[in-house]
């Protein structure tokens, strides 16, 4: 009896890290935290700034790991 090893081809390569657009998010997230941390007493200027920096943070992700689509 021979014995029969299915092989899974890999159709798709990892995408590689778009560290351009990583930079660019990163120096955002370094000028909103900068703002966050002189905004004194305004809420809701202080949430706005918080939303912006998680959408970045987000954003800074996906061009580290990119989705395979």
């Amino acid at each position: 009896m021979i014995a029969t090893i299915a092989v899974r081809r890999i159709s798709r390569v990892p995408n590689a890290p778009d560290l351009t657009e990583l930079l660019a998010r990163l120096d955002h997230i370094q000028r909103l935290t900068e703002k966050l941390a002189k905004v004194r007493g305004d809420t809701v200027e202080q949430v706005d700034l918080a939303a912006r920096i998680h959408r970045e943070i987000e954003a800074a992700r996906l061009a580290v790991k990119p989705p395979l689509d």
